[in-house]
Parts: C-alpha cells; sequence; structure tokens
C-alpha cells in the first residue's frame, strides 16, 4: 500500500524542518510549496519531493496539487498536513485504518483551529477531552501512547467535519471531489476549503471521522496570529470560518 504525506508551506521553513524531523511513519513525503524563497534548496538537501509554484496562490491551491499528485502517482491513501506540526511515531496507523471505514479522516490535537476549539462541540477534536494531561511539544510521544492504549477498542467516532491542520482521504475520495480537476473548490482560496468538502461528502452519502488513536501536536495558525497581532479579527460567512489569511492572496 503507497501512503503519501503531502505537507504544505507557504515561507515558513522552520516550521518545515520540525515537522520533518519528527517524522518516524513510513510515508513518502511531498512538499507542497507556496512559492517559498529557499524551498527547492531545502527539500534536495533532505531528498524529499517536491512541487512549488512561482507566485503564491494560497492554501486550497496547494491541496489540489497534493490531491492531483495522489491520483498521477497512485498512491492508496494522503494525509495532508499544515506545516506547523509535530508528529510523534505512530500517528499514522489510525489514520490509514480509519480510511477503511470513513472517506474523510482527522487526528486529536493539541490546537483544533478555528471553528474547533470550543469546549462544547460535540465534534470536538481537542485531546484535552480524551486524556486528562496538558498537552506540549515535549509530550507529544507520551500522548500518542496514552491514546493507544486507552482507545485500543473504540478508535474512531463519527464527525460531520473535521479541521484542514491535517486530514486524510483515500484515493476514492475522487467520487467527492469538486470537478475532474479539483477536490477542494478553488475559490476558497485559504479558509472554508475543508468545511466545503465536509459538506459535499455529506451530500452525496459520505462518512467523516476522528481517529482517538491519532494525535498530532499543532502550533496552530502562525500567518493569523502574526495579522491578529496587528488588528485583525476572524468572522464568519455562510457558517464557514473566514480570518484575514485571505488578505495575503487578494
Amino acid at each position: 500500500m503507497k501512503n503519501l504525506l503531502a505537507i504544505t508551506v507557504a515561507g515558513q521553513l522552520k516550521w518545515l524542518e520540525e515537522a520533518i524531523s519528527t517524522l518516524q511513519d513510513d510515508l513518502d513525503i511531498l512538499v507542497v510549496d507556496d512559492a517559498t524563497s529557499g524551498i527547492k534548496e531545502f527539500c534536495k538537501k533532505r531528498e524529499v519531493n517536491l512541487v512549488t509554484k512561482t507566485k503564491p496562490q494560497g492554501l486550497t491551491n496547494s491541496w489540489n496539487l497534493a490531491y492531483q499528485y495522489l491520483k498521477q502517482n497512485n498512491y492508496d491513501n494522503c494525509i495532508l498536513s499544515n506545516d506547523d506540526v509535530r508528529f510523534p511515531m505512530g500517528f499514522s496507523e489510525g489514520l490509514i485504518d480509519g480510511l477503511k471505514e470513513f472517506d474523510l479522516i482527522g487526528p486529536l490535537t493539541n490546537n483544533p483551529g478555528y471553528g474547533h476549539d470550543c469546549e462544547s462541540s460535540p465534534f470536538s477534536q481537542n485531546v484535552r477531552r480524551y486524556i486528562d494531561l496538558n498537552p506540549t511539544r515535549k509530550n507529544t510521544i507520551d500522548i500518542q501512547q496514552i491514546l493507544l492504549e486507552r482507545y485500543r477498542s473504540s478508535p474512531f467516532k463519527q464527525s460531520k467535519f473535521i479541521n484542514g491542520f491535517l486530514l486524510a482521504f483515500s484515493s476514492t475520495v475522487v467520487k467527492f471531489a469538486y470537478n475532474e480537476q479539483y477536490l477542494f473548490d478553488p475559490s476558497n482560496i485559504n479558509v472554508g476549503n475543508e468545511f466545503d468538502l465536509a459538506s459535499r461528502m455529506q451530500e452525496r452519502g459520505g462518512k467523516i471521522g476522528i481517529s482517538k488513536i491519532s494525535y498530532v501536536f499543532h502550533w496552530k495558525a502562525k500567518t493569523t496570529e502574526k495579522l491578529d497581532k496587528a488588528g485583525g479579527q476572524s468572522t464568519h460567512l455562510r457558517g464557514r470560518p473566514k480570518d484575514y489569511r485571505e488578505q495575503l492572496w487578494r
């Protein structure tokens, strides 16, 4: 079985370096870059495959490039991840196993992201709902092991959506594609992409899940953090999260 880990990057090589350095699972790595300076030298040195652009086109464009790479290279499964993460050993196993039951699946995390970090949400991916331990970058491996031991007999739960910082799908996701070329609606430049896909899946009878035995540490939205410090505020439009990351591409 061929499994692809596609990591998107947009100018933050230090986060990409940390993400790759923590990876121990047997996955083929693809870096999908949004015109980052020095990315070709970086990937050549680390011997990882690269798809890059001459100018920034946004996260959704990168996601669609990863989807096209999956199809063109006959991969069975794809884990699509942000670069600002840490991967504990074994994180991918629950995701790959979950794709036997679900069409789209995501892990638990310390920072689920906008629209998902509310403790009252019945579909929260917040790891604090599952273990009594404060997550830090240093206990990522410990948390992965605790979850595996605790939830091995009931590893998955169904959800209506998952956060886009990391999500997994198999090659059969093509039946939920936006069109023949794209999995994600290209009009959602940076945000709203995972919500749009989840809605489409539910309309077409797909199943979305959360793996309780998969954990990924998430530093969370560094671009948004920078913009928020400059006075930006997140808003919502048509039930989908919108934030000032969109400004960078408009």
